[in-house]
């Protein structure tokens, strides 16, 4: 998958995350979290099984979510 793809797909998550996520756990975000989350804002996350995993815990943690806009946002 082309970088441009992956900023495709992360651009489309964005956008169908609810405004609102509180409510959703805040919990710790694992190390491997962290790379992965980190890896999927530069677009290098390349199978297609673990992006689906990281989306889940975007969609699941807020603190994860939130480190994605701060590595997207670099």
């Amino acid at each position: 998958m082309t970088n441009d793809n992956e900023f495709e797909l992360l651009s489309a998550f964005l956008q169908s995350v609810e405004p609102e996520v509180s409510g959703h756990s805040a919990g710790p975000v694992s190390d491997k979290e962290k790379s992965l989350i980190s890896q999927f804002a530069k677009g290098e996350l390349g199978d297609e099984e673990t992006r689906a995993t990281i989306v889940s815990t975007l969609l699941e943690n807020e603190r994860a979510l939130q480190m994605l806009v701060d590595e997207a946002s670099k």
